[in-house]
């Protein structure tokens, strides 16, 4: 079975959804709460269920009087028998239940696929069973975080493969799968999409399609052992002609420019009073980072801390954190302009600053043009890392990923990339994004970057990108680069769309 390391949060063996104890319930209006269906079951003599988590969708009825939204809801068992009782008594069967008008659940998944059967009138609603064994998916078989490990755990010190190829794959999306597939001479029929989906909606489908190819590059998922047959396979159900991933390390002479002690200096000073645990000596606690804040992007980075800023956005909730965090805003543009300069300083309108991030790959898929990165503070790769830990990793074509060491230094790449952060680092890792999402005017969004890596960005004869610049002398003083606190010397943004 393929490695899993033992710094990973996994759960191969979840308690529900991975022993058949588990069903999926669909189409389920607003008004039933976990109540309800709970005692629905009872009522209809099927065993009392261990837990029902709902989850609310924006996905409306088809024919519907009032076009209620739906959702679905995940129902565990206290066995797999009792789960196989209640699927025999209570599938397409209706029950009667009073309507709890007003619950809310937070939506964190697809819509489900079938309709509701629901009449409505004063006193009680009529709702229908629609249930099924619950998929597999890609959230409960693929990791995509990392807990913090040592040089001790001498089994995570791998190369390259601790975010294993299914997470790597993960971000894309259906269309993107296939295609690979194509490519690699393991096409999907048609009929075996139709049977996924049948099985276990899109949620499953698109599982299958990351085994297909992982095991199309000779990496087939497997999980205690048990691999799915129809999805872990190649063409000629081996892997002896996979086409496996080549992994380089990107030259910092072709794609970095380094910071200068003093920029470092000044910027590390922001990121410790930005993440420290108390007030220091003068400074002002609304400084600080709220230990409460959630991250922006939970869910899709695993870090720590995450800071994310825009100029974009025009909610009252955005500009007054722009507003509470113009400081970190201003150090981070003065960073940006002491490397590649004050055009690109005045230029981006977006800005991601992150304490910790391990993993986590994912696509930026709002951004309209490459970013720029780096990464500051005292973190080393992982012994028998052959430093790759802690490098930011870019999938630059379906079968290649370059690693770029971004340690107090600017690089570029294309966030529409798969990208992520290789985990086997230890220390302080602190990372600095700047990135577009706006357009002006009639403005099209930039090409997505061939390879996901700008090369030599700082010496374009032809200016074609926003990160196509002059770049300053990085030796040069912080004295020539600007006080971000003057007036003088603010961001000029450019005005805005509609979006």
């Amino acid at each position: 079975a393929p490695y899993q390391s033992p710094h990973a949060v996994r759960s191969c063996h979840a308690p529900a959804d991975m022993n058949g104890a588990q069903l999926w319930m669909g189409s389920v209006p607003k008004e039933l709460d976990a109540d309800a269906i709970s005692t629905a079951f009872v009522t209809l003599g099927a065993p009392r269920p261990t837990a029902v988590a709902l989850r609310r969708s924006t996905y409306r009825v088809s024919g519907a009087s009032d076009d209620a939204p739906v959702g679905f809801a995940l129902v565990d068992f206290a066995s797999a028998e009792d789960a196989s009782i209640a699927l025999e008594t209570c599938a397409d069967a209706t029950f009667k239940a009073k309507g709890a008008r007003g619950s809310r659940d937070a939506s964190t998944s697809d819509a489900p696929e079938e309709d509701a059967a629901v009449e409505c009138s004063e006193t009680e609603m009529h709702f229908t069973f629609h249930l099924r064994r619950a998929a597999d998916t890609l959230r409960k078989r693929v990791v995509t975080s990392f807990k913090p490990a040592g040089d001790d755990v001498t089994d995570g010190n791998r190369t390259r493969d601790d975010v294993d190829l299914a997470a790597q794959l993960a971000p894309l999306d259906s269309a993107e799968l296939r295609a690979r597939l194509l490519a690699l001479g393991d096409p999907v029929s048609d009929e075996d999409e139709r049977r996924w989906r049948d099985e276990g909606g899109g949620g499953l489908a698109r599982l299958r399609l990351v085994e297909r190819l992982c095991a199309a590059h000779g990496e087939p998922i497997s999980c205690g052992g048990n691999a799915h047959d129809d999805g872990n396979r190649t063409r000629d159900d081996s892997t002896r002609n996979a086409r496996r991933r080549v992994w380089t390390k990107a030259d910092p002479a072709i794609v970095s420019r380094p910071i200068s002690p003093g920029a470092i200096e000044k910027m590390m000073r922001c990121l410790a009073e930005l993440g420290s645990e108390r007030t220091l000596p003068g400074t002002k606690a609304h400084r600080r980072w709220p230990r409460s804040a959630a991250p922006d992007r939970a869910g899709v980075i695993a870090s720590d801390r995450y800071l994310s800023l825009t100029t974009v956005s025009g909610s009252k909730r955005h500009r007054r954190k722009l507003e509470r965090y113009r400081w970190v805003w201003d150090e981070c543009k003065a960073l940006l302009a002491s490397v590649a300069g004050n055009a690109a300083a005045n230029a981006f309108d977006g800005l991601a600053v992150t304490h910790g991030v391990r993993g986590s790959p994912h696509v930026d898929s709002m951004d309209v043009a490459p970013q720029f990165a780096c990464s500051l503070g005292d973190f080393r790769a992982m012994e028998r890392s052959d430093g790759y830990g802690g490098c930011l990793c870019v999938e630059t074509s379906f079968d290649a990923v370059t690693a770029i060491d971004t340690r107090n230094a600017i690089v570029s790449v294309d966030g529409r990339k798969v990208h992520w952060v290789d985990p086997r680092y230890v220390g302080d890792r602190w990372s600095v994004v700047w990135y577009r999402r706006g357009l002006v005017g009639t403005e099209e969004p930039e090409p997505v970057v061939d390879g996901g890596v700008v090369p030599r960005w700082w010496a374009r004869g032809e200016k074609s990108s926003w990160v196509h610049v002059n770049a300053n002398d990085p030796e040069v003083g912080d004295s020539e680069v600007g006080d971000p606190g003057d007036d003088g010397d603010r961001v000029k943004r450019p005005k805005r769309g509609s979006n």
